[in-house]
């Protein structure tokens, strides 16, 4: 016999062309928990389209950035 357990992600996000920087700001709103500081002059040019379904902020900051030459560095609870 075979059980399959589903279980929904607490978070689903949905960007079309966004700038990275609003996709960040969502993501913060989102995980109170950990600390995520960036550059905003320095992304203001950079946009995203991703569809994201995680529980995790970095899995969910890593997937936003996509394919942008923008490096996110994750230590303890802080995201630079």
């Amino acid at each position: 016999m075979t059980y399959v357990s589903a279980s929904a992600y607490k978070y689903s996000y949905s960007f079309n062309n966004t700038p990275i920087s609003e996709a960040i700001v969502r993501i913060s709103k989102d995980h109170p928990e950990v600390n995520i500081s960036f550059i905003y002059k320095e992304l203001g040019n950079y946009k995203t389209s991703a569809k994201i379904q995680t529980d995790d902020a970095y899995d969910a900051l890593r997937e936003m950035v996509g394919l942008n030459p923008i490096s996110i560095i994750k230590k303890n609870n802080n995201y630079y």
